[in-house]
């Protein structure tokens, strides 16, 4: 009997979900012009929405992701071998992440279309992908809900477009990782559908395309490799009976980018050591199987509120944002949990009654499930516990459900498209005003500390951003500071956050300068101090379990030997500066370093320091004209300066040069970078001559 069923049903016509493919696909010319009349009233609706991105700057994780890659500068062979065998952060710890493609796009925007360190190009290659996904959204909406499709599915794309959540995968440049992995899975999902129904030659085109777009999806994002979910999906909830035999070389396709990539992955990260994921980016790494589980079910919960009421949203969401479940279910928190475990079986439930009778509900479900499989911290635990560039792919999925609960509520299909375009066009103007909190990293972060109060992260982004772009700012943000490190006090040192302590004593050493009465100036210091050396004590405390140096709590060195210089200890202000400049050298550190010998009477030291400073960046024109004017005023009438500035020829100051290079490369040996003293000497002895 089942044999009998399996032959009748292959013996039926097409489904309505077939039907609608073929004209999509390959239907008359005609059938095609009230799709692309509606595309165009949603590409119109998403340019409006987002117009006002394209002047957003390089903030956030941006500033090191492009602007400081030197693999993106040029289109070289050397760039390419860079780009395809280390990880995807090149200029930070190791993450573990390999996006290759993704990081290709960036250098044909720096490199081949001329953007350099420009943003606006980067903008506009990431809305161009973008609506190339709202195309690819349209199409599945037509294969999947069949017969007068368009309406239903011009609503699912229009509410996906222009959904506020999807900002930060869009207006943040760094998000078209996830543009790319998203319209990989779309379209890699559009080319299994169709090869399904052709045969021959046709067919074994769809396959290849398959195949390749599954490649670039991977190599662009780790979650792209979802479309292997979204296909089993597929052949779920078609209507048509289609044979394993039949389906197996589709999924065989997809092996060739797969097993590249893994191969590739596993050599860059033979070579690495990947940095453990802190408690400060994902609390869950600090609890235990069941606490971290039902956190993070909590975390979907958050997810899916704010996909419904998109009023509050945050570029973070770190510690101590989203709390860990207490289990003892007296507060808010914990109830938020155990409602969105309520929530999530629900769906499972709606999605098993949906396979029998409303197929696209149960795709729909599946879909939105299987994209945040990757990053919901279920499975495994990630580097953060939450973001919201996660649902961009899901939410595909939801804008699908949307469409098809306004259809149901909304009087049919035919009043569908005013009641859809009224909520996108909601939705459009809360994606505008989204766009503006990516104007500068100022605007971003006091977005974050008012959307995401209890991210410590985020008071400390904005503290440095306030004090770093106008020191008048210092008591703004040191305000800003104090209320990172209240969120912070529960953690012990070798798991809390250094910037924290050490952004808080920066604003006190300045509100210290500021000050005219004695006694206040040197109580600014002594609180600066106090909060330098704690994220001192944190730093070292994270170098032992790490094993390596944190290089961005190198200006709280630096703050400390500022700090020791002005009360008055200049030995262990010099200890701290030379162990700093070692950790990162800029040519700050040389500069104080100057400043304390010179407050010593040692001006051959001052000088040194000023050279070592050079040697470090020999483009630093401060370091230049203060030393041009130390050699004016400590040794006068001497060779040291001819008519266009400091002679290197000068006995004096090749003398000088050859002592700071030995001074500099001490320092290094001594912190641990042997490579780094080594290539000092180097340069020194083939620049200037100096004994190695």
């Amino acid at each position: 009997m089942a044999g009998a069923r399996k032959q009748n049903r292959n013996r039926e016509p097409a489904a309505p979900a077939a039907a609608a493919a073929a004209r999509l696909l390959g239907g008359p010319r005609l059938v095609w012009r009230p799709h692309l009349v509606r595309l165009a009233a949603i590409w119109l609706l998403t340019l409006a929405a987002y117009s006002n991105s394209f002047r957003a700057g390089l903030v956030f994780d941006n500033g090191v992701i492009i602007a400081r890659d030197t693999r993106i500068r040029a289109a070289t062979a050397e760039n390419l071998r860079l780009i395809f065998s280390t990880e995807y952060w090149s200029t930070n710890n190791s993450t573990g992440l390999y996006r290759p493609f993704t990081t290709l796009t960036y250098l044909f925007n720096w490199a081949v279309l001329g953007d350099g360190d420009s943003p606006a190009g980067y903008h506009w290659v990431n809305f161009g992908l973008h609506v190339l996904n709202v195309a690819l959204v349209y199409a599945l909406g037509l294969l999947l809900f069949g017969e007068g499709a368009g309406a239903m599915a011009g609503a699912m794309a229009a509410l996906w477009a222009v959904h506020p959540m999807l900002t930060e995968s869009v207006t943040n440049i760094v998000g078209r990782a996830d543009l790319l992995a998203a319209g990989a899975v779309l379209a890699g999902l559009l080319c299994y559908a169709r090869a399904s129904k052709a045969a021959g030659e046709s067919r074994a085109h769809w396959l290849a395309a398959l195949g390749l777009i599954a490649a670039v999806g991977i190599f662009s994002k780790e979650s792209a490799i979802v479309l292997v979910a979204a296909m089993a999906l597929w052949d779920w909830t078609s209507a048509e009976a289609v044979s394993w035999k039949r389906r197996w070389p589709a999924y065989a396709a997809l092996a060739p980018g797969y097993l590249l990539f893994f191969w590739l992955r596993s050599r860059m990260l033979a070579g690495e050591r990947v940095a453990p994921v802190t408690i400060l980016d994902n609390p869950l790494m600090g609890a235990d199987f069941w606490t971290a589980r039902l956190t993070a079910i909590k975390g979907l919960g958050l997810g899916l509120w704010k996909m419904c009421w998109p009023q509050h949203l945050s570029a973070d969401y770190s510690y101590n944002q989203i709390p860990l479940f207490g289990w003892k279910l007296d507060g808010w928190q914990d109830w938020q949990a155990v409602l969105s475990l309520a929530i999530g079986l629900g769906a499972a439930g709606v999605a098993v009654w949906g396979y029998r009778r409303a197929k696209p509900v149960f795709f729909l479900i599946g879909l939105s499930l299987a994209a945040l499989a990757p990053t919901a911290n279920l499975l495994l635990r990630i580097g953060t516990i939450f973001a919201e560039r996660f649902w961009y792919l899901p939410a595909v999925g939801l804008a699908g459900l949307g469409a098809l609960a306004l259809g149901r509520i909304g009087g049919g299909r035919a009043n569908l498209p005013r009641i859809a375009g009224a909520l996108a066009l909601v939705l459009a103007v809360r994606t505008w005003m989204r766009n503006e909190d990516w104007r500068d990293e100022r605007a971003l972060f006091t977005a974050v500390t008012i959307d995401a109060p209890n991210s410590a992260k985020g008071h400390t982004l904005l503290a440095s951003t306030l004090v770093t772009g106008d020191p008048g700012l210092a008591g703004q943000a040191l305000e800003q500071g104090q209320r990172a490190i209240e969120i912070l006090k529960p953690l012990p040192d070798t798991q809390t956050d250094a910037g924290a302590y050490w952004i808080t004593g920066l604003c006190q050493r300045l509100k210290g300068d500021d000050a005219s009465d004695p006694a206040a100036r040197a109580g600014w210091y002594r609180k600066a101090l106090d909060n330098l050396l704690h994220a001192r004590a944190m730093d070292r405390a994270q170098r032992q379990r790490e094993g390596a140096i944190r290089s961005d709590n190198a200006i709280a060195y630096l703050e400390l030997g500022r700090v020791y210089q002005r009360i008055g200890r200049p030995e262990e202000a010099v200890t701290e500066l030379l162990f700093g400049r070692a950790l990162r050298p800029i040519p700050e550190f040389s500069e104080e370093l100057s400043r304390v010998s010179a407050g010593r009477g040692d001006m051959d030291g001052a000088a040194r320091s000023l050279i070592e400073g050079l040697l470090i960046d020999p483009a630093a024109p401060r370091l230049t004209g203060e030393l041009g004017a130390l050699y004016r005023q400590a040794f006068p009438g001497s060779c040291a300066l001819g008519q266009s500035g400091i002679d290197t020829g000068c006995p004096l100051v090749r003398a000088g040069i050859c002592d700071a290079a030995r001074h500099l490369a001490d320092a290094y040996r001594a912190a641990g970078f042997s490579a780094r003293a080594a290539e000092t000497l180097r340069s020194a002895a083939s620049t200037f001559q100096c004994p190695r």
